[in-house]
């Protein structure tokens, strides 16, 4: 199953890569069963040493469906894809989700059942990305709720400044390409259609046990690691946590993954053994375990880790209670298969790669990593076991943690030592609790019993992350390093554990190249000199990188602001190699306000404690943001920005833009609505001559 996978996945990860048409690929699969089955009938004519040829074609098949599922997976190829009709006015949507609270709206993601206006429907699909206004009936909502609504779809924006998320690719992957907004008053529910799906029993379930705990008056931070670790309900987390938890080396418990299972299964095992005794209850040993890990699995959001633990938990109790041999390459490939055929944007996902090479680690080397040491004392030897399962998984999990989050926690065997039995404890008092939780007097005693295990383990990842060192940040690798990463680990691992001597030349020749191509990208980072201009709503940013330093300018106070500095300017400064960060704040002096220099060019961000200084000098760049909404247009202004670069950042009027642009004759008008800009510098430059790129046609 392994030599078919491979293939498959190849072909999944490999189509959205290239545009073709699937014709291509159907001509291509019937070109390799041709030559699959002229071999099969011509097999003794030919020759024995073009026996590679059978494999070969069954791996290019395998290699051909991937590719083929990948394109057929585009819900736009279906003729009632909502997308083909007309805008309409009227949406019938159905909540696939409880809506999520977030800081102006709740969202939820919801089918497209019907679109139209007043007078006539038509049945439609497809999912939506639906924004609600804050009101007591949004709040209410549950998943399999019909509402029906007024609004416009809009096309979901790519990235609008670079190294961040790419929110729109991601809900792409996932059949999602448009998104609906509607305030309080613009939608109501279908309270006469009422469909109810498996997946929306679960999820209404969940949210049914999750009140069972609130009512108890826990802590909210206690109570969403609980939803998080017992339930798989990870939207409410709070921020600090699940820095604490990543810093820390801990982020994985947070998640349900194969562990919870496993503890789950660990109780379901042996009271199954004793309850249905016999070689004829072995149906009954099968049955009741699968079904319960499966309602388990519904009711925590058939996330990838829990199904992946699920199907081979699956394999495993079939394969133990008749006696059948269980081999777990297959079982995982065969995991591995069944969900990518269902759904291939799993392939692409990071909870995927690293739930299943966590594993592969576990397999591969936990055996070796224990017989390094001989320990004699049952609990040593409990604790260095556990230190190896931690360390196995780091192994093969490196490569794709550092690629996809730029950071390593480097006490991350300590952590493990103290916080899965902690997290074990806290897993089963959470279960006990949601299991009698309707048991009067019994249900408050265990939910504080389960907040308090909570409390402990929240408050040692966040003492533990905050320790000297704790975490290794800004590390940056590019495709072709995270592949020489890979292969480090597997050469040096066959080397050291397994003592394949010939594996430490290919070992050191990786590292080598790993050096020499570190070393030519910190060349050309010592030469690099680039100004990005950042989208805001609000305020100017500004970041001028020269080397590995950086200045920040702004006329917002950025260096106290975590949550902007995490989700705009971190990615791109930790891409372009930036180790020393400076904060300016050029809205401080009264006098000066929102003047500085930037690369050798005068800017200037107009607002009505500077208009004297823009009339008054001549200005290479000249800035527009929302402060500026207070400034007069007339003949004065239009003379003072002539032969000036113009940038419109956002929040800046509308109105006020188009004058500006159909008025002034500006050699260079950037509108940062559109997207951040940069200027990539390579000499000193001034204002008569700037040429400015979308940060996406960087080099």
């Amino acid at each position: 199953m392994l030599r078919i996978l491979l293939p498959f996945a190849w072909g999944l990860y490999v189509a959205p890569l290239k545009e073709s048409h699937f014709a291509f690929h159907a001509i291509m699969l019937l070109v390799s069963l041709g030559m699959l089955t002229y071999w099969v009938i011509k097999r003794k004519a030919i020759k024995y040493r073009y026996r590679f040829v059978p494999p070969l074609m069954i791996a290019c098949i395998f290699f051909q469906l991937g590719s083929w599922i990948v394109a057929l997976q585009d819900p736009r190829l279906s003729d009632d894809h909502f997308s083909h009709t007309q805008q309409p006015l009227i949406y019938k949507l159905k909540l696939l989700d409880v809506p999520a609270k977030k800081d102006k709206s709740y969202k939820v993601i919801a089918e497209v059942m019907a679109v139209g206006d007043s007078m006539q429907q038509k049945k439609t699909s497809g999912k939506v990305l639906l924004y609600l206004g804050h009101s007591e009936s949004a709040r209410s909502l549950v998943a399999d709720d019909v509402i029906i609504l007024r609004g416009n779809a809009r096309e979901i924006a790519p990235p609008i400044n670079p190294n961040v998320f790419d929110y729109q690719r991601y809900l792409n992957d996932h059949g999602i390409f448009s998104q609906i907004y509607v305030d309080s008053t613009s939608w109501i529910k279908d309270a006469h259609q009422v469909e109810h799906t498996m997946t929306g029993y679960f999820r209404t379930f969940r949210e049914y046990l999750l009140r069972q705990l609130s009512q108890h008056h826990i802590d909210e931070r206690e109570s969403e690691v609980l939803a998080a670790l017992v339930l798989g309900k990870t939207a409410g987390l709070d921020e600090e946590i699940m820095t604490s938890y990543s810093g820390a080396g801990a982020v994985h418990v947070l998640a349900v993954s194969g562990l919870h299972v496993a503890l789950i299964y660990m109780i379901l095992a042996p009271l199954l053994k004793k309850i249905f005794r016999g070689h004829r209850a072995r149906w009954f040993k099968t049955i009741v375990p699968v079904v319960l890990l499966w309602t388990y699995a519904g009711i925590t959001g058939f996330s990838p880790s829990v199904l992946r633990s699920a199907l081979m938990f699956t394999c495993f109790i079939i394969s133990d209670n008749f006696q059948k041999q269980n081999n777990i390459f297959n079982t995982m490939s065969v995991s591995a298969m069944i969900l990518l055929v269902f759904d291939p944007v799993m392939l692409r996902e990071a909870g995927f790669q690293l739930s299943y090479l966590a594993v592969l680690g576990i397999v591969i080397y936990q055996d070796a990593l224990v017989h390094l040491i001989y320990v004699k004392n049952k609990y040593l030897l409990w604790a260095w076991k556990l230190t190896c399962v931690s360390t196995a998984a780091q192994l093969t999990t490196l490569p794709i943690t550092l690629y996809y989050f730029h950071q390593f926690p480097n006490y991350f065997i300590l952590t493990n030592l103290i916080v899965i039995p902690l997290s074990t404890l806290v897993l089963y008092a959470g279960l006990i609790f949601f299991l009698l939780c309707k048991i009067p007097w019994l249900d408050h005693h265990l939910a504080h019993i389960a907040a308090l295990l909570t409390r402990v383990m929240n408050e040692l990842m966040i003492t533990m992350s905050h320790w000297p060192g704790s975490v290794t940040k800004h590390i940056v690798l590019s495709s072709l390093e995270a592949w020489l990463v890979v292969m480090v680990v597997v050469f040096a691992s066959q080397w050291i554990l397994f003592r394949r001597t010939k594996n430490a030349i290919w070992t050191m020749a990786c590292i080598l190249l790993l050096l020499f191509n570190r070393i030519m990208e910190l060349r050309e980072i010592s030469e690099q000199h680039v100004v990005c201009f950042h989208h805001h709503k609000e305020f100017i940013c500004i970041s001028e990188i020269q080397g590995k330093q950086c200045r920040v300018i702004s006329n917002a106070n950025l260096e106290e602001d975590e949550r902007t500095q995490k989700f705009m300017l971190n990615g791109f400064h930790d891409h372009m190699g930036v180790e020393s960060l400076d904060y300016l704040n050029i809205s401080d002096s009264t006098d000066y306000s929102g003047i500085c220099e930037v690369a050798g060019l005068k800017v200037i961000i107009p607002n009505a404690a500077n208009h004297q200084a823009l009339e008054n000098f001549k200005w290479d760049l000249i800035l527009f943001d929302r402060s500026s909404n207070t400034i007069f247009l007339d003949e004065d202004f239009f003379e003072a920005i002539q032969n000036s670069v113009v940038v419109f950042g956002g929040g800046f009027s509308e109105k006020k833009k188009m004058m500006i642009m159909a008025n002034s004759s500006c050699p260079n008008c950037i509108d940062l609505s559109n997207g951040a800009m940069c200027l990539r510098l390579h000499q000193p430059t001034s204002g008569d001559d700037l040429h400015f790129i979308h940060f996406s046609e960087m080099e």
